[in-house]
């Protein structure tokens, strides 16, 4: 088969910054006893740490994390409305470090922008 576009290549610049807010987003789903979810950020966190671009890339936009039900986006219930908003911070912390380096995924950006929505009320 031939490649009509050359796909470029990602290089994750900006690893401590992704490492600070996954971990962040695994503490406040671990905390809140969101425990699927949390392993599904530890998952992309592992691969980061891992420097497995491929996988990093492969999980952080899996369905686990923006699909339907059940994806890390999707969580709600919340011990404190303060957990929620640092919850719904870290997400769009998260998808500002993807397009950073150019990781397309259009629903985690409208997520984003849904969050971004709500901490402005």
């Amino acid at each position: 088969m031939i490649k009509l576009f050359k796909q470029k290549e990602i290089e994750v610049t900006n690893k401590e910054e992704f490492e600070k807010t996954l971990t962040r987003l695994i503490e406040l789903l671990r905390d809140n006893a969101f425990s699927a979810q949390a392993d599904a950020v530890r998952r992309v966190l592992a691969a980061l740490l891992n420097s497995d671009t491929d996988k990093f890339l492969k999980t952080i936009n899996s369905v686990d994390m923006w699909g339907g039900s059940g994806a890390v986006w999707e969580v709600y219930g919340f011990q404190t409305k303060e957990d929620e908003k640092e919850f719904w911070s870290q997400i769009i912390r998260l998808t500002d470090l993807m397009k950073e380096i150019n990781i397309k995924n259009n629903h985690a950006y409208s997520t984003a922008k849904i969050f971004k929505t709500e901490l402005n009320k």
